[in-house]
């Protein structure tokens, strides 16, 4: 019985703050992502971004390279009853890509996979 309860606690742990903040937080020359501390840095300065704004850069940058369906997105920012509004993602990708892209016409980090999704392109 004390075997089962260990088990199932260090199941339930939670990463150190030091992992979660290496996994979920993104950096280079231009964009600056820090989930733990809610933080967006775009060229040396602050953006503010609304929190579903902020949730959904949150599911990208946790999710570097995959590529995430509508339906993914959807049911991980707004919640599954949202599965049928795939124009709010498109809305607010729109909005990301204009507060942390340098030309969102041709984003560098918010990449499109044409009749799939999203994904957030680590550079390097």
């Amino acid at each position: 019985m004390v075997s089962r309860v260990q088990a199932i606690l260090r199941r339930a742990e939670l990463p150190s703050s030091s992992d979660a903040r290496r996994e979920l937080t993104y950096s280079d020359d231009f964009l600056v992502v820090d989930i733990a501390e809610r933080k967006v840095i775009v060229n040396g300065e602050r953006v503010k971004l609304t929190p579903t704004e902020f949730k959904l850069l949150a599911v990208l940058v946790g999710n570097a390279n995959r590529i995430l369906t509508h339906v993914q997105l959807l049911e991980k920012v707004w919640g599954w009853e949202y599965v049928d509004d795939i124009d709010h993602v498109r809305i607010y990708i729109w909005h990301l890509r204009q507060k942390i892209e340098s030309n969102p016409a041709q984003p560098r980090y918010i990449m499109t996979e044409p009749g799939v999704g999203y994904y957030f392109q680590k550079s390097g």
